[in-house]
């Protein structure tokens, strides 16, 4: 078995036994692994290379036919630590790690979505703390950024895996966009996966309601075309970025968030239908909900 070293991202770690790990990592060479770290309970051995979130240069080792791979060597590059220090963020990295769990490819390079989580905790690990929530008022604008934040995380997932819905215009008359008035809803249609404007929804009002009788995965979102139009851009912003760049409130990205979540389900084969088990921090309702 020859050694290999790599950068990892700690995504899930469970004890094994009494004295060993199972950590599962995201790789910058390798995609998604699970590796013995022997002896890594109640020892120093690995330092704090084994915890949630730290990105370490791993030196590991593929045992043929195996499914886990042996933890020789870690040593910490980066441990996100304010990730640890606010509840806000823990909350939202813990979403981001728990959808990436269930799209990244086992043992499959994947250096785009290495790449993307890396720069995604990083933004959260500089962003300022958040505001106390003793304060008045203190953590509304705080609460639409984190969960603008997370749709364009999981708008530039569904980019990579091939399927980025249409946003620039009505599935239907092919009306832009940014023609619809901000204040108004249009429907976003998950198997079609892309949305109609106000005009096109009346006109088609009884095939929705069929459709909607089948099923909620053949059914439709109202969303906010302002926050379509704002998760739109964030998709030529890097992830580093996105946190600047949103106009849209708390609830409009809500309502978007069970749309994504919705695509991810319809979409991507063998996604974990279960909700998210993070999201109850983030207070998100899961379209598995309904």
């Amino acid at each position: 078995m020859e050694a290999i070293k790599d950068l990892a991202i700690v995504v899930k770690s469970i004890q094994f036994e009494e004295r060993h790990r199972i950590v599962t990592a995201i790789t910058q060479n390798y995609g998604l692994i699970s590796a013995l770290a022997r002896n890594s309970v109640q020892s120093k051995r690995f330092g704090g290379a084994l915890d949630l979130f730290t990105a370490s240069d791993w030196i590991f080792r593929f045992k043929p036919h195996g499914e886990l791979a042996f933890l020789s060597e870690a040593q910490v590059r980066n441990g996100f630590e304010n990730l640890r220090k606010d509840f806000e963020k823990y909350s939202l990295a813990s979403v981001l790690t728990e959808f990436l769990l269930r799209v990244a490819p086992q043992n499959q390079p994947c250096i785009e979505l290495f790449q993307l989580h890396a720069n995604a905790l990083f933004a959260l690990n500089e962003k300022e703390q958040s505001a106390p929530k003793t304060q008045p008022h203190g953590d509304s604008r705080e609460q639409e950024s984190e969960i603008f934040f997370l749709n364009s995380y999981l708008m530039k997932l569904l980019q990579w895996s091939g399927n980025q819905p249409q946003l620039a215009a009505c599935l239907h008359c092919q009306s832009v966009l940014e023609s619809n008035n901000p204040q108004t809803e249009i429907n976003c249609l998950i198997a079609d996966a892309g949305w109609i404007c106000k005009s096109c929804r009346t006109q088609s009002s009884r095939e929705l309601q069929e459709r909607r009788e089948k099923g909620f995965l053949n059914s439709f979102f109202k969303v906010s075309p302002r926050a379509l139009r704002d998760v739109q851009l964030s998709l030529s912003t890097p992830i580093r970025r996105v946190l600047l760049t949103s106009t849209s409130t708390r609830e409009q990205q809500a309502d978007l968030f069970r749309w994504l979540e919705a695509l991810f389900i319809y979409h991507l084969p063998g996604f974990d239908q279960k909700p998210m088990k993070s999201l109850r921090f983030l207070g998100l309702e899961s379209s598995l909900k309904i």
